[in-house]
């Protein structure tokens, strides 16, 4: 029987030469602790960006954050001031304050900049959509590796890249196209979350004032992580109560860091006459107050370092209690996060198509929500028993606190948004990776193949059971098609026959739009638009709402005439249609949308017709009969 060596090309000749082969020929790749496995993900990120260049280069991005973030990049440029954050085209003539930091928004600004020379600015903005996500993909793989390699094992850092690949709720955010801040700040989070591990195990101060800048710069840039500014706190300072010494100090370093961070960011952000403005939906100085109340709290904690145990469990409990209270005393609205202050109209009309704003556990039982609550269980359980059978006190502070965050994590997911499930995913990479760890040595030791296919395949297969998480399209898209969805209105040519200079282009116009085309009319065209889903355009949205939920066609005219408008596009893909309820039910046919899509057009409309136009309306409004009416009325000769 010849020998079968790997790189030659001689076939098995039985059954048992056929498993003796592939085990010789893995052999080179599967080493512990597998690897290479890195260039599985390095080729899984090539080909997504490759199979989602065509779609982008035609424009067609995610979600409307990733328009939005562009426009307010060509904004700068075009001389916008860094501290003015209106979008002036968003419900003119008063515009929308956009609660998104102008940090990240200058970071795209620069490279539209280096690209103007080659590219117009649409162009520029869509190669700057596809350049910068795998740049942030490269800073969120160095980071999990850099806490696997610390707190799991030494060689198992490619590991984290096999498997941030397999996690599409991961992974997606970090696709060509995807340009809104969910990608970077999931970084920043990442970071804190691993200088909080060092901190607790290996007691650096200097790790700990990371952690605290990191997270600073990641409120800035998304409130949603206040809780995980919450969560990150009170995990350390349990630590510091129970230790004190260096924990106490390394806790005093973080809150401090976090507090004269978010202090000096603030002056990045608000311009000097707005620093102390209340403002709970954008960062404001609310927040840096959350933080300074933090750092108190470390503080006092550290003052009795060298005190009882029950000592600094009282201080700390007395003083968190004491804050918080106060804190919440004076802005409620918080307690149900950075959306509690919402206009509650607004709220329900974007957050009916806001399939990331849901909750996990709101949808309906099937197999989608079964696998979502599986790969929780699976992921809560392997941390569970790392914990249960940790050996020494470090090994313990390790995994319960990534107990604790992972759980913490799974509830916000569950039952707040969906949108935390990046999270989720984030902090299940390193208990499973440690299981995979243990799966793999036992494997070894026994010299039993299932082991061995368990650690290879079992973990795996979780992750791509999660990628059918409920209503987490762009996660499903990330394992299947790697593209952007096609579902929905395709508004190139609509755009050209809004752009064209000898026509519709000449002059900016204000246009009547359903919700989630406004920001990308606002990438594609001149024009300005009144509706857009931010729950800062509070009267443009309801305004479009009462427009397309009018009973009376004359209704809507009056809507028309009051916001000065010339255009309506409307996309008449059902899901697009969400936010105007009347379409369904008892309702259909009495409101002006269902006039609209059915062709009972009033006289004061003109439809643009074209077949290119897909699932998109065009009408142009001309109130111009009404005004002759009026002139009539008043020169009766």
């Amino acid at each position: 029987m010849p020998k079968h060596s790997l790189g030659k090309s001689v076939l098995p000749e039985s059954t048992q030469d056929l498993v003796s082969w592939f085990c010789k020929a893995t052999e080179s790749f599967f080493t512990y602790p597998l690897k290479g496995s890195h260039w599985i993900a390095w080729t899984a990120l090539v080909f997504s960006a490759l199979k989602s260049i065509d779609f982008i280069l035609l424009g067609r991005l995610f979600d409307p954050d990733n328009y939005l973030y562009l426009v307010q990049a060509i904004d700068l440029l075009n001389g916008q001031s860094w501290f003015d954050h209106i979008q002036h085209r968003m419900n003119p003539p008063e515009g929308t304050y956009i609660h998104y930091s102008n940090f990240l928004v200058g970071i795209y600004a620069a490279f539209i900049y280096i690209l103007l020379p080659f590219l117009d600015s649409f162009y520029a903005a869509l190669a700057t959509s596809i350049i910068v996500p795998p740049l942030f993909f490269l800073a969120f793989l160095f980071v999990l590796r850099w806490i696997a390699r610390t707190f799991v094992d030494k060689d198992l850092g490619d590991v984290t890249a096999y498997f941030a690949i397999l996690s599409p709720a991961v992974f997606s955010r970090f696709l060509a196209g995807h340009v809104d801040h969910h990608g970077i700040v999931a970084v920043l989070v990442l970071i804190a979350y691993g200088a909080m591990l060092y901190s607790c195990c290996r007691s650096s101060a200097r790790v700990s004032i990371v952690g605290g800048l990191a997270l600073a710069f990641s409120l800035v840039l998304a409130l949603e992580t206040v809780s995980f500014a919450l969560l990150f706190s009170i995990c350390l300072g349990t630590k510091a109560m129970i230790d004190g010494g260096d924990a106490a100090h390394c806790g005093v370093a973080y809150s401090l860091s976090l507090f004269l961070g978010s202090a000096l960011l603030l002056l990045g952000v608000r311009a000097p006459a707005h620093l102390f403005d209340v403002d709970l939906l954008a960062y404001s100085v609310i927040y840096v107050i959350l933080t300074a109340n933090i750092a108190f709290c470390f503080a006092g904690v550290a003052l009795a370092k060298h005190r009882p145990v029950r000592v600094r469990l009282f201080i700390g409990a007395t003083l968190f209690v004491l804050t918080a209270g106060v804190f919440f005393f004076f802005f409620p609205e918080l307690v149900h996060g950075p959306y509690g202050g919402v206009d509650p109209g607004v709220k329900k009309i974007i957050f009916s198509t806001a399939s990331e704003a849901w909750p996990s556990f709101s949808q309906n039982f099937g197999f989608q929500r079964f696998a979502n609550l599986f790969f929780y269980i699976a992921a809560l359980t392997a941390n569970g028993i790392l914990l249960a059978r940790a050996a020494s006190r470090d090994e313990r502070w390790l995994w319960g606190i990534s107990f604790v965050v992972l759980g913490s994590s799974i509830t916000l997911a569950g039952f707040y948004q969906i949108r935390f499930n990046i999270y989720v995913y984030t902090f299940s990479i390193f208990p499973l990776i440690a299981q995979f760890k243990k799966c793999w040595e036992a494997s070894l030791a026994s010299g039993s193949q299932k082991g061995f296919w368990a650690a290879i395949f079992c973990l795996p297969v979780i992750f791509f059971l999660s990628a059918f998480s409920p209503k987490n399209d762009e996660a499903r898209q990330a394992m299947n098609d790697f593209k952007p969805t096609e579902e929905g209105c395709d508004m190139r040519a609509l755009a050209a026959t809004l752009n064209d200079p000898l026509g519709y282009g000449r002059t900016p116009r204000i246009i009547i739009n359903s919700l989630n085309e406004g920001a990308e009319l606002l990438l594609r065209t001149p024009h300005s638009v009144l509706s857009a889903p931010y729950h800062m355009n509070v009267s443009g949205n309801l305004d479009v709402q009462r427009f397309f939920l009018a009973r009376d066609p004359e209704e809507a005219k009056k809507i028309a005439h009051q916001r000065n408008a010339s255009f309506v596009v409307l996309c008449r893909f059902p899901q697009q249609l969400k936010p105007y309820e009347g379409i369904n039910g008892d309702e259909k046919g009495k409101v002006f949308v269902d006039r609209l899509i059915s062709g009972d057009i009033p006289a004061w409309l003109k439809p643009v017709r074209a077949t290119a136009f897909g699932d998109n309306l065009l009408f142009e409004i001309d109130l111009s009969l009404e005004h002759d009416e009026i002139k009539r009325e008043h020169n009766p000769s």
